[in-house]
């Protein structure tokens, strides 16, 4: 059953975290573009922002396991409120270290690139820069996965007496 909700949880949470991303980029990508659907470095783009957004959402499922190990509670509905309480603390640490990440790479891409903005390439549909840019954010979101995982971890409060399952 704990499984079962964790699991639904994150399904939900991964939802809700491509969708913010979706309409990140949607917003800013407007300002320059009205079609947005025939443009393949936009697809691209946004490709890239999923795939390093569900590495770093998968780090909830890890903290989220982690809280079905140490927690123990008498009712279903208590367990429910607080595993849902851990996931979206856990959530939002994810989508803030997500949306750096994005912004780092942005600002390391321009740096690189002496000046583009990857909203634009992509726009552009210029292929070779959108490639250099899914390296770089796929570096940078290896390298926070690693060291935003203890910190969702420090989150949870362990029992004074062992939890044995």
């Amino acid at each position: 059953m704990s499984q079962l909700l964790l699991v639904t949880m994150l399904l939900l949470c991964s939802i809700l975290g491509l969708s913010l991303v979706n309409f990140s980029v949607n917003r800013k990508l407007k300002k320059n573009h009205r079609n947005l659907e025939d443009l393949n470095g936009v697809n691209a783009l946004k490709a890239t922002f999923f795939v390093c957004s569900g590495l770093l959402i998968s780090e909830v499922g890890t903290a989220g396991k982690e809280v079905l190990n140490v927690q123990s509670l008498n009712s279903v509905g208590e367990f429910a409120l607080l595993l849902a309480g851990y996931i979206s603390i856990f959530m939002t640490v994810t989508l803030v270290f997500a949306f750096l990440s994005i912004w780092f790479s942005r600002l390391v891409f321009s740096v690189f690139t002496k000046g583009k903005n990857i909203y634009e390439v992509a726009a552009n549909s210029e292929i070779a820069n959108i490639v250099m840019f899914a390296g770089i954010l796929f570096c940078i979101t290896v390298v926070v996965k690693q060291g935003f995982s203890g910190l969702i971890l420090q989150v949870i409060r362990y029992s004074e007496t062992p939890v044995f399952h």
